[in-house]
């Protein structure tokens, strides 16, 4: 597998974007940023993915890449030496542009390296270009270091127009709230992941697998490359070659890549939660304490408090869904989940089976958010009675389309169509049309049951 195909190929989509970006920035185009962060959780591939745009960007434009993590040490705040980061953008930016366009890099203070900052993109207008400045891991830069090279470099960079076009990769979406001349600058765009399309593309020697890969890889970009590798050394190419050392190529030194990058430096009681959360669609501190101390003993003496602090402590591994309540990243919910399910049954089930009974014992206890108890006692009982051999697509229809039509029917309560108002069953049709895991799973049956309900209930009103 060449470099090319291993790691390349696939960020067409997103090669595409920063093309468009510093196309618009070059033509001045109405509306157009100067800042793009181009955001994804670690094991995407973002370092990967600036030096593709650096190799095709250096000879067109001069050019300049740092890494945030390459410059710590020293006696500065956090241990960050912003002059070396400085005097990296100049000595790059320099090489990019004509003999005439001289920099001093003999200076050693913060604001005169920035002054020379500035110089260098002045003189790359004066040449008919202008400078682009990628910036890895942005968001590592502690508080304090990262006030001032705001200031002191981000703010001067695109003051002026076509002078700088910024790229900047963090874990978590930048928003730039407390600086409104970056914010008014700033595209924001989540990097891609692989698919199983993207596998059969670049490896198309493992196109068989490409199911599967992806099924232990959830597209992360770290897993896909070093599960390829564990592939290749054990020359497996089929899928009756992969089942015959599935375990095996599973629970040794993948495992232990997957862990390092998907947990990293998180404490323990962070990483003892993953796995649980991976099973749960949401979950808010309710959720976590409820749940959690049933799996995990450790979890047991846990406050409101330290919940706040170790969905704090998961960073860019959960984010806050618009609909309410956090959630682990889709791909590592691929990760974790399918290695619990086959790995860990007893746990599996057991989580599954624990955040059935929260959310039947809420539909109890509280009024609001009937629907959504429904759809996620569902989705866990679902959880559970697919690991049964036995279980098949006709008797899982049956299973929940049933369920549901006693709710409907008001066989089982409370429900959310309990209230006798059309507008909760219109809100509860609507949520089971936008679940896109139990929509495959009610029958012709349920819809019609809906149907007849809200037309009687609306005849009533």
């Amino acid at each position: 597998m060449t470099k090319s195909t291993k790691r390349y190929i696939r960020y067409g989509t997103d090669l595409d974007v920063v093309h468009k970006f510093i196309e618009d920035a070059r033509m001045e185009v109405t509306g157009a940023h100067s800042i793009l962060n181009v955001y994804a959780i670690a094991g995407f591939g973002k370092s990967d993915f600036l030096t593709k745009v650096k190799e095709e960007y250096r000879r067109k434009l001069p050019t300049t890449l740092v890494r945030v993590t390459d410059f710590s040490g020293g006696e500065q705040e956090g241990g960050y030496r912003l002059d070396r980061m400085l005097r990296r953008m100049i000595t790059d930016l320099q090489n990019g542009l004509p003999a005439w366009a001289q920099l001093d890099l003999g200076v050693t203070e913060l604001a005169a390296l920035a002054d020379q900052l500035d110089t260098a993109t002045h003189y790359a207008v004066e040449n008919d270009k202008f400078a682009l400045v990628l910036v890895d891991d942005y968001d590592r830069l502690p508080p304090g270091t990262r006030v001032l090279f705001d200031e002191v470099v981000l703010s001067r960079l695109v003051k002026k127009p076509r002078q700088a076009v910024v790229i900047l990769t963090s874990e978590r979406e930048l928003t730039f709230t407390d600086r409104l001349d970056l914010k008014v600058c700033l595209k924001t765009y989540p990097l891609s992941r692989f698919t199983e399309d993207d596998i059969k593309t670049t490896t198309p020697q493992y196109a068989e697998l490409a199911e599967e890969i992806f099924k232990w890889t959830g597209g992360l970009s770290e897993l896909v490359e070093f599960l390829i590798q564990e592939l290749g050394k054990r020359s497996i190419g089929t899928l009756e070659e992969y089942h015959a050392h599935e375990e095996e190529l599973l629970k040794g030194a993948y495992r232990e890549h997957a862990n390092r990058i998907a947990l990293g430096d998180l404490p323990e009681p962070a990483r003892q939660s993953m796995p649980v959360l991976s099973l749960l669609r949401r979950f808010d501190v309710s959720t976590l304490r409820s749940i959690l101390p049933q799996i995990i003993s450790d979890f047991k003496p846990y406050t409101t408090r330290q919940y706040l602090e170790l969905i704090d402590q998961l960073g860019s591994r959960v984010q806050w869904r618009d609909e309410g309540g956090y959630a682990l990243d889709d791909a590592l919910r691929i990760v974790f989940s399918n290695y619990e399910r086959a790995y860990d049954p007893v746990t599996y089930k057991k989580v599954h089976r624990v955040a059935e009974r929260m959310y039947e014992e809420w539909l109890q206890e509280k009024q609001r958010y009937r629907d959504y108890y429904v759809r996620e006692m569902l989705y866990h009982r679902l959880a559970q009675e697919t690991l049964s051999p036995e279980a098949d697509f006709p008797g899982l229809v049956q299973l929940v389309s049933g369920i549901l039509l006693e709710y409907i029917r008001g066989e089982r309560t409370p429900g959310p169509c309990d209230d006798g108002d059309v507008d909760e069953l219109r809100t509860f049709k609507e949520s089971l049309e936008q679940d896109g895991y139990l929509n495959k799973f009610i029958s012709s049956e349920v819809w019609e049951a809906i149907k007849a309900k809200e037309a009687s209930m609306a005849s009533s009103q």
